[in-house]
């Protein structure tokens, strides 16, 4: 005997349905135009229960999965300031229940960064950041068992090449410090924050933290600095200022 399929369920009653999971915000007159039967997880709505073979399957996960993509961007942001950036995933609730939807943490994925420029073959354009330094700065932090801050400073080489090593200098020509800077690398997190130990920074920007390479505080004053770049050989020279 031939079976008799079952009755298919009127539109209006699907739409209906279907609005059971709109959010609030949406224009009924817009969810029903665009709403996706496979995304209603009802009886005569194409869940993906009720797909079958596997080849159907797999193109329904993805078609869901794509519509999952999205991109944002941050315009201009402050170079060599920590950003924090995570993604979470929220569900839409049931209005018509008063079902609020839920969102997930915001720390699971966090991810930390430091803006600013990828590395330069352009020696002229290095410049260190801020100059002068005067008693602080929008880069400081916060160490533990600092209380004074005197080890929790920061300045920046900007524009600098991918491979290079950066001297600091006395104008006695007596050397405080050397940095080895080989491309983007994980910079200290000094903030009060401790989300995380450290940030991505950028390949053509590198920090020194005021102390010299016998882990002392530097006293105010004109101090000079070269950058020489691996592959070319090309050394830069210039000048900032300490101001305490």
């Amino acid at each position: 005997a031939m079976s008799i399929p079952a009755p298919e369920m009127p539109t209006e009653l699907r739409n209906e349905q279907a609005l059971l999971f709109k959010h609030p915000g949406v224009s009924d007159e817009l969810f029903i135009a665009l709403y996706d039967d496979r995304l209603i997880p009802l009886n005569n709505h194409l869940g993906q229960g009720a797909v079958v073979a596997g080849v159907e399957l797999e193109s329904n996960r993805k078609d869901r999965l794509s519509r999952r993509y999205y991109h944002s961007s941050i315009h201009n942001p402050p170079k060599g300031v920590e950003y924090y950036l995570s993604v979470t995933a929220w569900d839409r609730g049931i209005p018509s229940v008063d079902l609020l939807s839920l969102e997930s943490g915001r720390d699971g994925n966090m991810k930390i960064f430091f803006p600013g420029p990828n590395a330069k073959t352009d020696m002229d354009d290095i410049y260190v950041v801020p100059n002068p330094y005067i008693g602080q700065s929008k880069f400081d932090g916060k160490r533990s068992n600092d209380e004074k801050g005197d080890k929790s400073r920061r300045i920046w080489f900007v524009n600098l090449p991918s491979e290079c090593t950066i001297k600091i200098f006395t104008l006695a020509g007596d050397l405080v410090d050397k940095i080895n800077h080989n491309g983007a690398y994980n910079e200290d997190i000094i903030t009060i924050s401790k989300a995380a130990g450290s940030g991505i920074a950028p390949s053509g920007m590198a920090t020194w933290d005021l102390l010299s390479k016998n882990n002392q505080i530097i006293a105010p004053g004109v101090y000079l600095f070269s950058v020489k770049d691996h592959d070319s050989g090309d050394i830069k020279v210039g000048k900032f200022v300490i101001i305490k």
